[in-house]
Formats: structure tokens, sequence, C-alpha cells
């Protein structure tokens, strides 16, 4: 049986977890602006969106030589996705509304529920797993999983709702 020593794990070609989190709290709060209201601005061109690419193209940059394409195509591909995903997201919200007796509002289950929040980071994950990207889409669950206790891989195929 082989014994991995430290000598043979390169942790600089991972993604920082410090700024993966970051981008995934980042990311968060301009699909769900707590301060804003809800909705997703449909000008995803604005500097907010731009300082997430800057940040995701960071967390890629370990990845470099083992993604499927470009950093651009990658993180364009990304963000052009990003409203359906709060589409979806959602529909996960107003499920839990439905379905559960306890919740009063889309906002409370946006800001409260460690549920919700769990199938918000998956929905983010998933679709950089769709995209090939390596390793990232499973550091991203891992991280709601740590914060919630809910454990989605990234390749679950999930339609577009939990509950319907």
């Amino acid at each position: 049986m082989k014994t991995a020593t430290i000598n043979q794990i390169d942790l600089s070609k991972l993604p920082s977890r410090v700024l993966t989190y970051g981008f995934v709290d980042e990311l968060l709060d301009l699909l769900f602006p707590v301060e804003a209201g809800f909705g997703l601005n449909d000008d995803l061109s604005d500097e907010r969106v731009e300082k997430l690419k800057r940040i995701l193209r960071e967390v890629l940059r370990p990845l470099k030589v083992k993604l499927p394409d470009s950093f651009d195509m990658i993180i364009n591909s990304f963000f052009e996705q990003l409203p359906e995903v709060y589409d979806k997201l959602i529909l996960d919200a107003k499920a839990f509304v439905e379905s559960d007796p306890a919740a009063e509002s889309l906002e409370e289950v946006v800001v409260a529920y460690p549920g919700f929040h769990a199938i918000s980071v998956y929905r983010i994950a998933h679709e950089l797993y769709k995209l090939k990207v390596p390793i990232l889409p499973r550091l991203i669950t891992e991280y709601a999983h740590n914060k919630t206790g809910i454990d989605i891989h990234p390749g679950a195929r999930i339609g577009n709702s939990f509950f319907y």
C-alpha cells in the first residue's frame, strides 16, 4: 500500500479556498442583494460582475493547464447562465414557501434557510461542472456542506426545481 507524503501533494495547483468561498459569497449577494431587495440585475456588465469575473479568473488560475477551454470562454459562459440559475432559485424558494408551513416569505427562505443556501451553492457549482472545470465545483459544494451540513454533488442533475 502506498502512503502519500506531503512532498507528493502540490496544493499550489488547487484553487484557493479563501478566494473560492469569497467568490461564492459575493455571487450570492449579487443574486440576492439583501440591502437592495431581490432581483438579478439584467445588465450583467456592471462593476460588481466585472469584479466577480476577476475573482473567478484568479480562482481558476491554478487550474489553467487542466481547463478544457480558455478563461474567457469559461467565465463568460458561466455568467451568461446566471439569469437561468436565478430563475431556478426563485422556483426553489417558492417551493419552500409552498411546502413548508413555517416559511412566511421568499425573503425569509433566501436569507434564513440552510437548505436554500445549499441549493444556491449547488446551482452555482453545477454550472462550472457542466463547463468541465475540474475540482472547483466540488470545492464550492463542500463550502455549503461545511456551512449547512447538506452535501449535494455538483454533478447531480436536478431540474428547474428541487421540489416540483
